[in-house]
């Protein structure tokens, strides 16, 4: 039967003055499962379709792109059917190289993003986000059917997700470009999604590439948005917190559908991605070597104190931004000067000169770690313990740049 060979058909309707099949791809008319007789139109879902319309349309060899008519094979459409862009490269190897937006159907019709150059296309753009003109701070129903316009800024819809990936061979790749023009890359080898009754629960593992993994902390979560609130935190809708919303635990190492920003100073609403780059906004800031430090220190009994450095800068990734500081003045008394010609340290990279363990581990924060530190701004604050060598029982902080040049 014609409509089991066309894989998208859903529902089939019969033209009894034309001696016409039509195939659908998405329900109809909703009869419970019965014949629907209308203006000599007779409509069936594909599950019934063999009992009703039995010798119609049936022993025909037409190919998945035709239908019946008549008893004869004729295109169901002028463009070809394609279930996503990996099918389009595969029937038609004249489109790789052409990246663009392409008509599709997983479920029914639908405009798509296509890239059809990176890593040899075929990839389908579930989500793509080039300036702030769509805001995707938006309600579970918006991210269930999706939004936005595929050819700049949009989110394809989860149950379309979850009709690409029911069958679990999918891959996805995540392709970010920083605010200074650098591009970093993630791709897993397993991802897929659950349906809507059982919260769009995300699995993903199998990572490489360039931009550090932050979806495995999301793995296994259901998806949140302002009004369904599926995370873990205890304490509110990391939805709402987050300005977004996403496959949240408690709450983010990534949020790509978090804020659109324009700055690398972006805070905690924003779009992110954790390990991508974690000290480029400081980096891209310090450069140019004509920026000064101030950083603003009070201790619980609501003393305050300042140090502020003439100079203040830090190399990029690959000099595992090593510090370079100087010039102190103030009251707080100069405990960064330990620190520097540093390189910074965190859980997962142990650059400090400490012999023994991981400065970051041991004292619970990334930082420009010697052996181990006479300022830890990054640590945990906790009443009566030092994190500025000079200032004990710290309860808030502020670390400042402005630019050292004089307008």
């Amino acid at each position: 039967m014609i409509c089991f060979k066309f894989k998208l058909c859903r529902s089939v309707d019969w033209i009894q003055k034309e001696n016409t099949c039509r195939f659908n791809t998405k329900f109809g008319i909703k009869s419970e499962g019965s014949l629907v007789t209308k203006d000599q139109i007779f409509h069936v879902e594909r599950e019934n379709f063999s009992s009703h319309l039995a010798g119609k349309c049936l022993n025909h060899s037409c190919t998945e792109n035709d239908i019946c008519i008549a008893g004869k094979c004729v295109p169901v459409l002028e463009e070809k059917i394609y279930k996503d862009c990996s099918d389009i490269v595969k029937r038609d190897p004249g489109k790789k190289g052409q990246n663009g937006v392409y008509v599709i159907y997983p479920d029914t019709r639908r405009d798509v993003f296509c890239d059809m150059t990176t890593d040899g296309g075929g990839w389908t753009v579930i989500q793509k986000r080039q300036d702030g003109d769509v805001d995707f701070y938006r309600t579970w129903i918006d991210y269930k059917h999706g939004f936005g316009d595929a050819s700049k800024n949009y989110w394809i819809g989860n149950d379309v997700i979850h009709a690409f990936t029911m069958d679990k061979n999918q891959k996805l790749r995540v392709d970010i470009q920083s605010c200074d023009g650098e591009h970093a890359y993630a791709v897993y080898t397993t991802f897929y999604i659950g349906d809507e009754n059982n919260k769009y629960t995300l699995t993903v593992s199998g990572y490489n590439g360039t931009a550090g993994d932050s979806l495995k902390y999301h793995n296994g979560m259901n998806f949140t948005t302002q009004d369904q609130d599926n995370d873990k935190r205890i304490d509110g809708n990391c939805a709402i917190v987050r300005q977004g919303a996403w496959w949240y635990r408690n709450c983010d190492y990534s949020n790509l559908n978090g804020q659109y920003a324009q700055s690398a100073l972006a805070g905690q609403y924003y779009s992110k991605w954790w390990h991508l780059k974690r000290n480029e906004a400081t980096h891209a800031l310090r450069r140019d070597k004509k920026q000064e430090l101030r950083i603003d220190l009070q201790r619980h009994n609501g003393e305050q104190a300042y140090a502020v450095y003439a100079t203040f800068y830090i190399v990029d990734e690959n000099n595992k931004y090593t510090l370079t500081v100087s010039g102190y003045n103030g009251i707080a008394g100069d405990s960064l000067i330990y620190h520097n010609g540093m390189r910074f340290t965190t859980k997962d990279q142990d650059n400090d000169v400490n012999s023994g363990v991981n400065c970051a581990t041991s004292w619970q924060g990334g930082w420009w770690y010697k052996s181990c530190h006479h300022a830890n701004l990054n640590g945990k604050i906790r009443r009566g313990k030092c994190v500025w060598l000079s200032i004990c029982g710290m309860v808030s902080l502020e670390k400042k740049l402005r630019s050292a040049t004089k307008d």
